[in-house]
């Protein structure tokens, strides 16, 4: 998963996205897990929401997706974590990066975790 993840670092945002062209948020997490572990996910963040257990934030593992509410209550996006609160995602102004949950920003839209694999 890491090398899939490092080769699309830098990858611009592109809505609807899901090639290494221009990746979206979901884009990035269906394009990672398909690449990695060969697993085909749905390709919305709310779908994404719905698949997986539920983790808790201090529980969070490498791979589990995050979720925050970007946009009104409802959950619009989504990262891979990473370890130490660090998670992937695709910004619409940066594309591909890095960022923390402990930003105020996504600390303040986390809506919680999901594990896909065991």
């Amino acid at each position: 998963m890491s090398s899939e993840i490092d080769r699309l670092m830098g990858t611009p945002y592109e809505w609807g996205g899901s090639t290494p062209e221009g990746l979206d948020c979901s884009g990035l997490v269906c394009l990672v897990y398909q690449r990695s572990f060969g697993v085909k996910l749905p390709g919305s963040s709310e779908k994404l929401y719905r698949i997986g257990k539920p983790t808790g934030k201090s529980d969070l593992s490498y791979g589990d997706l995050v979720f925050f509410a970007t946009s009104g209550f409802r959950v619009s996006h989504v990262g891979i974590y990473l370890g130490s609160g660090e998670f992937v995602h695709v910004s619409k102004s940066r594309g591909t990066i890095i960022s923390n949950l402990s930003e105020d920003y996504y600390r303040r839209r986390y809506k919680g975790g999901r594990r896909l694999l065991d």
